[in-house]
């Protein structure tokens, strides 16, 4: 749910088509997943607004889907961020994961 959300996003900010790149890494432990499109970007004022309850941005939507994302990313011990890509151009989402027990089960290395 949580990142078909991330991905239906990117969509919407790219309607003229554009580049949505999808990372996995393990890093210090955790599983890092990232994703970077060329749509139209996220200013930073709003950046911090977007796990905000019924925020929003869209025309249509009711500004629960990051809400809701975060709120299952934290009940796995997760992390979720978002803000301007680091190139300049689109968004970058960061979701982390620890690897190994958590509170809801195991992501396997």
């Amino acid at each position: 749910l949580c990142f078909v959300n991330v991905i239906a996003n990117a969509i919407q900010a790219m309607p003229d088509g554009g580049e949505l790149r999808i990372g996995f890494e393990q890093l210090d432990g955790r599983l890092v997943v990232t994703f970077r499109d060329t749509g139209a970007g996220i200013d930073p004022e709003l950046a911090k607004r977007v796990f905000e309850p019924f925020f929003t941005t869209k025309r249509e939507g009711i500004g629960l889907g990051l809400f809701l994302s975060k709120a299952i990313v934290e009940r796995h011990g997760g992390t979720i961020s978002i803000g301007p890509n680091d190139n300049g151009h689109g968004t970058l989402v960061t979701f982390t994961f620890p690897l190994g027990a958590g509170p809801l089960g195991t992501i396997q290395r």
